[in-house]
């Protein structure tokens, strides 16, 4: 005989509250990312301490590093091995960059010109959320960086300021940072209003803080390589904080440097599809070698009777 069946009990909205809302949150926070891009209008930030690791070296709030942009025939971001007084090894500076603006070929020289490793300045911040009221983060911010009056330098001038605390956890203070536009002609930033009260950050979120080292892309020759050559060596998730990190750079440096920019980004286009990074690290190397070693045998090149060094490639000898 079957036994009877009794009726589920359900939870009323008033007493388990609104799921939806507990939804709401959670949909913003999964979709916020890990990046932060300063938005049209007002954003609040609070700066936050450094997460120190094993390499850390500075206790700074912020990591200053280079990297090149414009990088293989996908025009894309590489972290440079010398720090910012130039100190190091790295291979597109060191041997890439040298090879290409050895060339007479217009069109190399530009490339070569376009990869020039670049200062970026990052920080991690927590950002309002003045829809509730509540600072969400750590998230990782490439601050704008390019010109003498950049949202970078206007931080530097409050961080330096001993009279001023912005990342102390307990008594630092946000700052408002507007912005207008979001071209790359019309973007501005400013004003800087500081808030006249301390804004507390939770141990929880100082607690989700990492090492700048675990963040940024490492230096690797091979993954240079691999960018430059448009070969795809990574693993997943290294590709994913790669794609999130060029997006964040390419769009939180609209406004800086603007007319400069603009003209790069023309001139890039047009070497794009025209250059390919593989050719020439691979072709070109061939007959680099080839020459040197006809040259001290007294032959002449299958490939080029009258060219024996970089420097006098022409266009028609350029694998592209």
């Amino acid at each position: 005989m079957a036994k009877p069946t009794t009726a589920r009990k359900v939870q009323s909205k008033s007493s388990t509250g609104d799921w939806r809302s507990e939804a709401a949150e959670a949909h913003k926070e999964k979709s916020a990312g890990k990046r932060f891009k300063l938005k049209e209008g007002d954003n609040v930030i609070r700066i936050l301490p450094r997460a120190i690791g094993p390499n850390t070296k500075s206790k700074a709030p912020f990591y200053r590093f280079m990297q090149h942009s414009s990088v293989g025939k996908d025009n894309g971001f590489a972290t440079c091995g010398k720090n910012i007084h130039g100190e190091g090894d790295c291979w597109l500076c060191d041997h890439q960059i040298p090879k290409l603006a050895a060339m007479t070929n217009p069109k190399a020289k530009q490339k070569a010109e376009s990869m020039v490793a670049k200062e970026q300045f990052a920080m991690q911040v927590a950002v309002l959320d003045s829809d509730v009221n509540k600072m969400r983060g750590p998230v990782l911010w490439f601050v704008p960086s390019g010109r003498r009056d950049s949202v970078a330098v206007n931080l530097l001038g409050y961080l330096k300021n001993p009279r001023v605390e912005l990342v102390d956890q307990k008594l630092g203070k946000a700052i408002c940072i507007g912005r207008t536009g979001t071209g790359m002609k019309d973007t501005r930033y400013g004003p800087y209003v500081l808030e006249e009260d301390p804004r507390p950050i939770s141990d929880a979120m100082i607690s989700r803080l990492k090492p700048f080292e675990e963040l940024i892309d490492p230096y690797s020759q091979s993954r240079q390589e691999a960018r430059y050559f448009g070969r795809s060596e990574e693993a997943p998730e290294e590709a994913e904080m790669y794609e999130e990190t060029t997006d964040a750079v390419r769009e939180d440096n609209a406004g800086e440097e603007t007319g400069k920019v603009e003209e790069e980004l023309e001139e890039t286009t047009e070497v794009e599809g025209e250059l390919s990074g593989e050719d020439l690290g691979g072709e070109e190397d061939d007959l680099f070698e080839e020459s040197a070693a006809l040259k001290k045998s007294g032959k002449k090149s299958s490939s080029s009777s009258k060219r024996a060094s970089p420097e006098e490639i022409e266009d028609d000898e350029l694998p592209f």
